[in-house]
Protein backbone atom coordinates (compact mmCIF):
# COMPACT_ATOMS: atom_id res chain seq x y z
CA UNK A 1 0.00 0.00 0.00
CA UNK A 2 1.23 3.32 -1.20
CA UNK A 3 0.55 6.81 0.93
CA UNK A 4 1.73 9.89 -0.72
CA UNK A 5 1.60 13.62 -1.47
CA UNK A 6 3.20 15.53 -4.68
CA UNK A 7 6.24 17.60 -3.34
CA UNK A 8 4.53 21.32 -4.11
CA UNK A 9 1.43 21.23 -2.26
CA UNK A 10 0.57 22.31 0.96
CA UNK A 11 3.18 21.31 4.01
CA UNK A 12 0.27 19.54 5.75
CA UNK A 13 0.40 16.52 4.24
CA UNK A 14 3.67 16.77 4.25
CA UNK A 15 3.42 16.42 8.51
CA UNK A 16 0.79 13.62 8.59
CA UNK A 17 2.29 11.11 6.30
CA UNK A 18 5.85 12.14 8.96
CA UNK A 19 3.13 11.95 11.97
CA UNK A 20 2.34 8.07 10.08
CA UNK A 21 5.70 7.52 9.43
CA UNK A 22 7.02 8.31 13.66
CA UNK A 23 3.83 6.15 14.87
CA UNK A 24 5.06 3.36 12.42
CA UNK A 25 8.84 3.10 13.79
CA UNK A 26 7.39 2.11 16.96
CA UNK A 27 4.34 0.07 15.84
CA UNK A 28 5.45 -1.83 12.30
CA UNK A 29 2.44 -2.29 10.21
CA UNK A 30 1.98 -6.04 9.59
CA UNK A 31 1.28 -5.69 5.90
CA UNK A 32 4.08 -3.51 3.68
CA UNK A 33 3.50 -0.29 3.29
CA UNK A 34 5.59 2.48 1.52
CA UNK A 35 5.03 6.35 2.42
CA UNK A 36 6.17 8.29 -0.44
CA UNK A 37 7.08 11.97 -1.06
CA UNK A 38 6.97 12.32 -5.15
CA UNK A 39 9.10 14.27 -6.89
CA UNK A 40 9.54 16.23 -10.26
CA UNK A 41 5.75 16.43 -10.99
CA UNK A 42 6.49 19.47 -13.14
CA UNK A 43 8.79 17.70 -15.30
CA UNK A 44 6.40 14.70 -16.93
CA UNK A 45 5.58 13.34 -13.20
CA UNK A 46 8.83 11.10 -13.27
CA UNK A 47 9.07 10.53 -9.66
CA UNK A 48 5.30 8.85 -9.41
CA UNK A 49 6.21 6.65 -12.76
CA UNK A 50 9.94 5.47 -11.33
CA UNK A 51 8.34 4.19 -8.13
CA UNK A 52 5.55 2.32 -10.34
CA UNK A 53 8.54 0.77 -12.56
CA UNK A 54 10.77 -0.14 -9.67
CA UNK A 55 7.96 -1.56 -7.75
CA UNK A 56 6.00 -2.92 -10.70
CA UNK A 57 2.10 -2.40 -10.23
CA UNK A 58 1.71 -6.23 -9.56
CA UNK A 59 3.22 -5.53 -6.13
CA UNK A 60 1.22 -2.22 -4.75
CA UNK A 61 -2.25 -3.78 -3.81
CA UNK A 62 -3.20 -0.02 -3.76
CA UNK A 63 -2.85 3.48 -2.95
CA UNK A 64 -3.58 6.30 -0.96
CA UNK A 65 -3.01 9.76 -2.21
CA UNK A 66 -2.88 13.02 0.37
CA UNK A 67 -3.49 16.06 -1.49
CA UNK A 68 -4.68 19.29 -0.11
CA UNK A 69 -5.18 18.87 3.44
CA UNK A 70 -4.47 21.10 5.52
CA UNK A 71 -7.13 23.66 5.11
CA UNK A 72 -10.86 22.73 6.05
CA UNK A 73 -13.92 20.89 7.94
CA UNK A 74 -15.06 18.81 5.20
CA UNK A 75 -13.19 15.72 4.09
CA UNK A 76 -13.66 14.55 -0.02
CA UNK A 77 -13.02 11.19 -1.20
CA UNK A 78 -12.08 10.12 -5.55
CA UNK A 79 -13.05 8.54 -6.82
CA UNK A 80 -16.19 7.11 -6.47
CA UNK A 81 -15.45 4.00 -8.25
CA UNK A 82 -12.39 3.01 -6.22
CA UNK A 83 -14.60 4.37 -2.44
CA UNK A 84 -17.30 2.11 -3.13
CA UNK A 85 -15.46 -1.36 -4.42
CA UNK A 86 -12.09 -3.01 -4.23
CA UNK A 87 -10.26 -3.02 -1.28
CA UNK A 88 -11.35 0.23 -0.27
CA UNK A 89 -14.82 0.14 0.21
CA UNK A 90 -15.23 -2.01 3.89
CA UNK A 91 -12.17 0.33 5.54
CA UNK A 92 -13.98 3.54 4.03
CA UNK A 93 -17.22 2.41 5.58
CA UNK A 94 -15.56 1.50 9.21
CA UNK A 95 -13.39 5.01 8.71
CA UNK A 96 -17.01 6.47 7.93
CA UNK A 97 -19.01 5.53 11.16
CA UNK A 98 -16.09 6.01 13.22
CA UNK A 99 -15.58 9.54 12.94
CA UNK A 100 -18.42 12.44 12.68
CA UNK A 101 -16.73 15.32 10.24
CA UNK A 102 -18.90 15.29 7.17
CA UNK A 103 -16.98 13.27 4.13
CA UNK A 104 -18.50 13.33 1.07
CA UNK A 105 -17.58 10.89 -2.40
CA UNK A 106 -16.45 12.89 -5.78
CA UNK A 107 -16.32 10.97 -9.09
CA UNK A 108 -12.95 12.82 -8.97
CA UNK A 109 -10.80 15.48 -7.55
CA UNK A 110 -7.72 17.85 -8.93
CA UNK A 111 -5.59 16.09 -11.00
CA UNK A 112 -2.53 14.57 -8.60
CA UNK A 113 -0.17 11.78 -8.15
CA UNK A 114 -2.83 9.14 -8.31
CA UNK A 115 -3.34 9.41 -12.06
CA UNK A 116 -0.45 7.38 -12.77
CA UNK A 117 -1.60 4.54 -10.46
CA UNK A 118 -4.95 4.23 -11.91
CA UNK A 119 -2.90 4.22 -14.92
CA UNK A 120 -1.40 1.17 -14.14
CA UNK A 121 -4.71 -0.53 -12.93
CA UNK A 122 -3.94 0.53 -8.75
CA UNK A 123 -6.84 0.72 -7.08
CA UNK A 124 -6.67 4.60 -5.92
CA UNK A 125 -7.85 6.87 -2.96
CA UNK A 126 -7.21 10.40 -2.94
CA UNK A 127 -8.34 12.63 0.17
CA UNK A 128 -8.72 16.15 0.69
CA UNK A 129 -10.02 18.40 2.67
CA UNK A 130 -12.13 21.89 2.16
CA UNK A 131 -13.85 24.25 4.28
CA UNK A 132 -17.60 23.67 4.18
CA UNK A 133 -18.78 26.91 2.33
CA UNK A 134 -16.28 25.37 -0.89
CA UNK A 135 -18.22 22.47 -1.09
CA UNK A 136 -20.47 22.87 -3.35
CA UNK A 137 -18.37 24.98 -5.68
CA UNK A 138 -16.03 21.78 -5.14
CA UNK A 139 -18.94 19.44 -6.19
CA UNK A 140 -20.21 21.27 -9.06
CA UNK A 141 -16.31 22.12 -10.38
CA UNK A 142 -15.41 18.12 -10.10
CA UNK A 143 -18.81 16.90 -11.92
CA UNK A 144 -18.10 19.71 -14.50
CA UNK A 145 -14.58 18.27 -15.34
CA UNK A 146 -15.64 14.95 -14.91
CA UNK A 147 -17.84 15.21 -18.21
CA UNK A 148 -15.12 17.25 -19.54
CA UNK A 149 -16.39 20.79 -19.30
CA UNK A 150 -14.61 23.68 -17.33
CA UNK A 151 -15.90 24.60 -13.55
CA UNK A 152 -17.86 28.07 -13.98
CA UNK A 153 -16.49 28.93 -10.44
CA UNK A 154 -13.09 27.86 -8.86
CA UNK A 155 -12.86 26.82 -5.33
CA UNK A 156 -11.36 29.06 -2.78
CA UNK A 157 -9.13 25.98 -1.36
CA UNK A 158 -7.41 25.76 -5.04
CA UNK A 159 -5.35 29.10 -3.46
CA UNK A 160 -3.74 27.26 -1.17
CA UNK A 161 -1.79 25.53 -3.16
CA UNK A 162 0.75 25.90 -6.22
CA UNK A 163 1.92 29.38 -5.72
CA UNK A 164 -1.54 30.07 -5.17
CA UNK A 165 -2.71 33.37 -2.88
CA UNK A 166 -2.42 31.66 0.33
CA UNK A 167 0.29 28.65 -0.88
CA UNK A 168 2.30 29.81 2.55
CA UNK A 169 2.96 27.57 5.34
CA UNK A 170 0.90 29.81 7.85
CA UNK A 171 -2.27 29.10 6.54
CA UNK A 172 -2.48 25.55 7.56
CA UNK A 173 -4.98 24.54 10.13
CA UNK A 174 -3.54 22.62 12.82
CA UNK A 175 -7.33 20.93 13.87
CA UNK A 176 -7.81 20.25 9.78
CA UNK A 177 -4.17 18.36 9.68
CA UNK A 178 -5.12 16.73 13.07
CA UNK A 179 -7.86 15.43 11.81
CA UNK A 180 -6.64 13.73 8.32
CA UNK A 181 -4.01 11.83 10.65
CA UNK A 182 -6.81 10.30 12.87
CA UNK A 183 -8.68 9.73 9.75
CA UNK A 184 -5.99 7.73 8.28
CA UNK A 185 -4.62 6.29 11.65
CA UNK A 186 -8.53 4.38 11.64
CA UNK A 187 -8.53 3.59 8.17
CA UNK A 188 -5.42 1.99 7.65
CA UNK A 189 -5.49 0.16 11.35
CA UNK A 190 -8.75 -1.63 9.78
CA UNK A 191 -7.20 -2.08 6.40
CA UNK A 192 -4.00 -4.41 7.90
CA UNK A 193 -6.35 -5.85 10.70
CA UNK A 194 -8.25 -6.88 7.94
CA UNK A 195 -6.34 -6.72 4.40
CA UNK A 196 -6.03 -10.96 3.95
CA UNK A 197 -9.67 -11.21 3.94
CA UNK A 198 -10.38 -8.60 1.55
CA UNK A 199 -7.72 -9.35 -0.63
CA UNK A 200 -9.02 -12.91 -1.17
CA UNK A 201 -12.48 -11.33 -1.90
CA UNK A 202 -10.81 -9.32 -4.24
CA UNK A 203 -8.92 -11.68 -6.47
CA UNK A 204 -11.66 -13.73 -7.37
CA UNK A 205 -13.75 -10.45 -9.04
CA UNK A 206 -10.33 -10.37 -11.06
CA UNK A 207 -8.22 -7.72 -9.15
CA UNK A 208 -4.65 -7.40 -9.43
CA UNK A 209 -4.01 -7.46 -5.21
CA UNK A 210 -2.06 -10.20 -4.16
Amino acid sequence: MCASTGANDNAAAVCVLLMLLKSYIHHPPSIPLDIVFFDLEECGHLGRLAYIERCTAASIAAMINLDICGVGNTLLCASDRYARTTPFAQPLRHTLQKNALPCYILPTLPASDDRSFEKAGIPTLSLCMIPDSDLMVMVAAMHALHRGKQPQQRPSILDTFHNGCRDAPDTVEDEAMQYVLYWMSDFLEYFEANFNGMYRTYNTIGGQGE
